[in-house]
């Protein structure tokens, strides 16, 4: 029997270490329901994507740019399956062009007869029409229609899409951490971590957010004003960059927390105070953030890399989609907006993480059995798909 060929579109393997943690999880499913099955990956960038390629056994193929309308329909055809897997999809206040370029992965294999995924992903707040009607219409395209939290629900319920979904958590729960010893760290990291430390990951996302909605540039004071209180409280504090992009400056969370890095070690001693700086796979920054006593994060996978480690998590985030992933484990309280939450509040809710981990962190290993055997279901279905 010849081997089926699922597309996946949506994805960038590159510095943002959410893609590869979903490729892998996504894939290693795949290729446990379907034997032989052959992935291929439509990227937009192929120079940082290549780095990934081998190690998650995938194929590349270019994107055609959006103005080549007949080479974007041609690009299916010969597949099996296409899965969209676009991290957050028509949110914002998207033109036209950009609403209709998002919506082509689940329309655009149509034409050839081959069925779509959308495969776990949060949607809206659809800020425009254009939006809104390309959610509508390609939405109702997919043969599976899948939301990772109830919040989006309820977006797809107000433009008529209910009952034409399932809720399934996101697939990189399921990702497996790399063993501690194949985590490519310096010496000095790897000391570091012999003795407890609290994992932090800041984000470049959100302070754009701050310049998107025209808020004050409140976040970056404020996650160092919390880490100084951290550590004059006597903790350990470990900085983990998820996104690592200096191609990209304007999403590169690495410069970002070197230089909130840079301002706290000339205050406090290196046996403090660390930062990760190293560009590692989402599987090995999967190890690290286990080793966390309690995790802050507002990037959405390292928070998922944390949650899936059974490490107790606050998120101070700037969607509805960290709501729903620590509602998951009963962590709804602790799923903050970074454009809401004072310097008080976050204070609080890290004594309570801190005084209350153990039990918080058997709440969380009780619940994720279930969730994770709920992401194989979705997996088992997009196999049914395929075969």
């Amino acid at each position: 029997m010849a081997a089926k060929t699922v597309m996946i579109a949506g994805l960038s393997l590159g510095g943002n270490k959410g893609g590869p943690a979903l490729l892998a999880s996504l894939a290693g499913l795949l290729r446990a329901n379907v034997p032989d099955v052959r992935i291929v990956l439509l990227s937009t960038a192929l120079e940082n994507d290549r780095r990934w390629q081998q190690r998650y056994q995938v194929e590349l193929l270019p994107r055609p740019r959006p103005s080549a309308l007949m080479q974007q329909l041609s690009i299916y055809r010969g597949t099996d399956l296409v899965i969209d897997m676009h991290g957050v999809k028509f949110s914002g206040k998207l033109s036209v062009a950009s609403a209709g370029v998002a919506a082509l992965p689940l329309v655009a294999p149509k034409v050839w007869g081959i069925p779509t995924v959308s495969f776990t992903q949060t949607y809206g707040p659809f800020e425009s029409t254009a939006a809104r009607l390309a959610a509508q219409l390609s939405l109702r395209a997919a043969n599976l229609l899948y939301v990772r939290e109830p919040q989006s629900a309820a977006i797809l319920d107000a433009v008529g899409l209910r009952g034409q979904y399932t809720l399934y958590p996101d697939v990189a729960i399921t990702l497996p951490p790399d063993p501690v010893e194949q985590v490519a760290i310096d010496d000095s990291s790897r000391q570091f971590m012999e003795k407890p430390f609290i994992g932090v990951s800041i984000s470049k996302k959100v302070v754009r957010e701050e310049l998107r909605k025209k808020l004050p540039a409140r976040y970056r004071t404020m996650m160092t004003d919390l880490l100084r209180w951290l550590l004059d409280q006597g903790h350990r504090v470990l900085l983990v960059p998820h996104v690592y992009t200096p191609y990209a400056p304007n999403d590169n969370d690495y410069e970002l927390i070197e230089q909130v890095h840079t301002e706290l070690k000339a205050q406090y001693a290196p046996d403090q105070v660390h930062m990760i700086t190293q560009d590692l796979p989402p599987e090995s920054l999967k190890t690290i953030i286990s080793q966390s006593q309690i995790f802050v994060g507002s990037r959405y996978h390292s928070l998922v890399a944390a949650l899936s480690s059974g490490v107790p998590s606050l998120s101070v985030g700037w969607s509805h989609k960290y709501q729903g992933l620590l509602g998951l484990f009963g962590l709804e309280h602790y799923a903050t907006w970074a454009e809401r939450i004072t310097e008080n509040e976050i204070r609080v809710m890290v004594s309570e993480l801190l005084d209350q981990r153990d039990l918080l962190a058997t709440q969380i290993r009780d619940r994720l059995p279930e969730a994770q055997a709920r992401v194989g279901e979705s997996v088992r279905r997009i196999a049914e798909l395929v075969r």
